[in-house]
């Protein structure tokens, strides 16, 4: 079944919901992911990101510009992790780790973005949508936001079909 943007929102911050009983540092993570749409990588990396007065300045994992971020979209324990420079989350766990427990919290769901499978990175493609769809935000604009120098990714993840089954 093809996910309506709510639809989806709603289940990804079921799952950031549930995480903080399963893990508190799995809940910082998801949390962020949430309200950032960044990449897991970005994230995963802190020493790509730094503070400044209301901002996190975030140098992306992948050829794009640099993000900056407002810093009330950070989990707090997120923001000690970049001001003290401690990359726990990559000391924490692995992707796989986190790619694991996202999908035993999502309660036996499979989502999927065209045809493949898809897990964390749905966090990006719902925060883009919600940019789009709830704050009205053009496309330019949203590449302005996320850093990225194409305007057709920008597109994919506000348009692609998502499907998520049982």
């Amino acid at each position: 079944m093809n996910l309506e943007n709510e639809k989806l929102d709603s289940l990804l911050l079921n799952i950031m919901n549930r995480s903080q009983y399963a893990d508190s540092v799995m809940f910082g993570f998801f949390y962020t992911l949430y309200h950032t749409g960044l990449r897991f990588n970005d994230l995963y990396d802190i020493s790509r990101m730094t503070i400044q007065k209301d901002t996190v300045s975030v140098q992306p994992s992948k050829k794009n510009n640099t993000r900056i971020i407002e810093i009330e979209n950070f989990h707090p324990q997120t923001l000690t992790f970049i001001k003290n420079q401690i990359n726990f989350y990559y000391q924490f766990a692995s992707y796989r780790t986190y790619t694991r427990t996202f999908n035993k919290l999502s309660a036996g769901k499979q989502f999927f973005v065209k045809s493949k499978p898809a897990s964390l990175h749905l966090f990006r493609h719902n925060y883009v949508r919600k940019l789009y769809f709830n704050q009205h935000k053009t496309l330019p604009e949203i590449q302005e936001i996320l850093g990225l120098k194409s305007l057709d990714i920008v597109s994919d993840y506000a348009f692609q079909d998502i499907r998520v089954s049982k």
